[in-house]
């Protein structure tokens, strides 16, 4: 968006996706991926000089193929390194969307671990629901949340209640002026 597009009024909600990623792919091997991090967030760095860092709210991932085929040990590191460096730079400017969808997102939502949604409703089984502990265990977002095998696009509960916490933040920073809650238990769920 050019500058003399955004009013002094505006407010910049950002969310990278990761696909493609976000460093040359001559990098992606052998190269210490926190230097690949660094570029990224230099990438923020950029948005937030560009707009004014009290204009922008920063979305944090909640998976990308370049953290989540590790294994499990450094998944979690890699996601800490993220996320901890985002806050170091941003503050409350940063929200991690793994983080809420991990710890609470998918009570929010009103699922238990072990859903998964299909045409006919949902299922709940014993498999799914380890398949959902070991997840968060392993830093990543429980499959709940999730619509389909891909394990990449929430469902529209789960996006709308990431949207309530994006327009939570938004009020506590006094960038909104009235804070208004989308009623999760009111949407027919689906795949966003």
């Amino acid at each position: 968006v050019p500058q003399n597009r955004l009013s002094k009024n505006s407010k910049v909600v950002c969310f990278m996706g990761t696909n493609g990623g976000w460093v040359p792919k001559d990098l992606l091997d052998g190269e210490d991926y926190n230097k690949n991090l660094e570029i990224l967030i230099g990438q923020y760095k950029y948005i937030a000089d560009y707009v004014g860092i009290n204009n922008v709210l920063f979305l944090g991932f909640y998976m990308t193929a370049a953290i989540d085929q590790t294994i499990a040990a450094d998944r979690i590191v890699r996601w800490k390194y993220f996320e901890d460096r985002m806050v170091a730079e941003f503050g409350n400017r940063y929200l991690s969307v793994r983080q809420y969808l991990r710890e609470k997102g998918w009570k929010d939502a009103g699922y238990q671990l072990g859903y998964r949604l299909t045409s006919k409703g949902y299922t709940l089984l014993a498999a799914d629901i380890a398949e959902d502990k070991q997840a968060i265990a392993d830093g990543r977002i429980p499959y709940c949340v999730v619509g389909n095998s891909s394990g990449v696009h929430l469902t529209t509960r789960a996006s709308a209640c990431v949207a309530n916490q994006v327009a939570k933040r938004l009020f506590e920073l006094g960038d909104v002026s009235e804070l208004k809650q989308i009623d999760v238990s009111a949407i027919s769920d689906g795949l966003n």
